[in-house]
């Protein structure tokens, strides 16, 4: 499994394997309850929205990395995120969704893409670092967004319009809002 994502309720782990597999496993009994088809590729990357109803699954590695939408009661394919085509994708290309699953953030190298949460229709595309982002993380009530890249400072911003809000003179690799008062953390693991 290369990348995994708890249920909202806690009840089943969505699990990526390394062969394109996507297996809902049922936490209490211990055994597959769904499958779903993906690319016949390395799942890097999984997000399960708060409602439960969708998750979102990257593939690939370095030279093909793609990011889906899809059903998590049926399987059926949602949709497709726009990619940045400029720029070198690798399979640590980040994703972070807002609490409500209104707000999809993604990082592709240096740029951050904000998307619809629903949709997955772009909102606002920018350069946030000068090296590759490592991590994002969006505040609780999805107002604010954390990025990292080792060697730059972390940097918060607005989420609605891309505007920085503070620099902070430390890099990191991993980002977190801890508490209800959205105090930003950075740091290497």
């Amino acid at each position: 499994v290369f990348s995994s994502a708890f249920t909202p309720s806690g009840s089943h782990l969505l699990g990526g394997t390394g062969k394109g597999a996507l297996l809902l496993l049922d936490l209490k009994t211990g055994r597959v309850s769904k499958q779903f088809e993906a690319e016949p590729t390395r799942i890097t990357r999984l997000l399960i929205w708060p409602d439960g109803d969708r998750f979102l699954y990257g593939i690939g590695g370095e030279q093909d990395h793609a990011l889906q939408i899809q059903s998590l009661t049926d399987g059926k394919a949602l949709a497709t995120l726009p990619d940045d085509e400029s720029v070198k994708r690798s399979p640590r290309d980040t994703a972070s969704l807002s609490s409500d699953g209104e707000l999809l953030v993604r990082t592709v190298g240096e740029n951050v893409m904000l998307l619809d949460g629903t949709t997955g229709a772009l909102r606002r595309t920018w350069k946030a670092h000068v090296h590759k982002i490592t991590d994002t993380a969006l505040s609780p009530d999805g107002k604010q967004l954390l990025t990292v890249a080792p060697g730059d400072p972390t940097i918060l911003w607005d989420a609605s319009n891309g505007q920085r809000l503070q620099t902070i003179e430390e890099d990191g690799e991993r980002a977190i809002f801890v508490g209800e008062d959205r105090i930003a953390l950075s740091g290497r693991p």
